[in-house]
């Protein structure tokens, strides 16, 4: 997807297991109602673009581990068994349900909780990676979801800026965390 251009995964349920590469300003978004399959074999690159999960609570199941650089989730569930980990900038956006179900969420450089509620479900996990920022700004909140086993833990820094924000899920902390 080149730079400019939009790749849209809409309606019904799709399987991807080859290339898919997000270049320059290029963006690649899962809006479906349905379900977004990363099967084995898949490569999500982004030379610059980004990767958006947004529109009618679309579910991204991750079936193999993925990397993507950028990632901007306003709703939907992540669920599956393996891990996307993001590596560059993950934004949390106010909005809509934002749930990891079952799988987990690595971010490994800057995630900003932009005002959203994030809940953890059915042994989902966020890690914050040992160097990576969790910034938690104004109200947002990491909640337990459905089922048991859910957990956050925070090897990096968690920073808290703004208003309340509570983390109502298994904690575990061997970084810091600033108020």
């Amino acid at each position: 997807v080149g730079t400019g251009n939009f790749l849209l995964f809409a309606g019904g349920s799709h399987s991807l297991g080859g290339t898919v590469n997000a270049a320059g300003t290029g963006t690649v978004q899962f809006t479906t109602s349905g379900t977004i399959n990363l099967d084995p074999g898949v490569a999500l690159s982004d030379t610059g673009g980004k990767y958006q999960i947004q529109g009618s609570a679309p579910t991204v199941s991750v079936n193999t581990p993925v990397t993507v650089g950028r990632l901007d989730w306003t709703v939907g569930t992540i669920r599956g068994a393996s891990a996307l980990t993001v590596n560059n900038t993950l934004n949390l956006n106010a909005g809509g349900l934002k749930t990891v179900d079952g799988g987990t969420l690595i971010n490994t450089a800057t995630a900003n909780n932009n005002d959203a509620n994030l809940t953890l479900g059915n042994g989902g996990a966020f890690v914050n990676q040992a160097g990576a920022t969790f910034n938690m700004l104004v109200t947002g909140n990491v909640l337990s979801g459905a089922g048991t086993g859910q957990h956050f833990d925070n090897f990096g820094t968690l920073l808290k800026t703004g208003a309340l924000s509570t983390i109502a899920t298994a904690f575990s902390n061997t970084g810091s965390v600033a108020v």
